[in-house]
């Protein structure tokens, strides 16, 4: 007996039977070479650099925020009516 997925599958055209090409055969993996590997780290050590500064300067951002914060409460709280 078959199932609405079965015949359902039987009506929806390949990528083959679409463009009348035949799919490109798999790729095989690369190999892991010592250059990819100094590649990986050169990359890792850029983004860990970057992502610190990024960090420091969000860090600063938000204390300055939190500082203007604080002086404009207390311009408030001193206010003189």
């Amino acid at each position: 007996m078959y199932s609405v997925v079965d015949c359902i599958a039987k009506h929806i055209p390949t990528v083959e039977e679409k463009t009348g090409k035949q799919a490109a055969p798999p790729v095989a993996a690369k190999k892991w070479t010592k250059e990819d590997e100094a590649a990986c780290k050169i990359q890792k050590y850029v983004r860990r650099f970057l992502a610190k500064r990024q960090l420091a300067k969000k860090k600063k951002e938000r204390a300055d925020y939190e500082e203007l914060m604080d002086k404009l409460e207390k311009e408030v709280y001193f206010f003189p009516f």
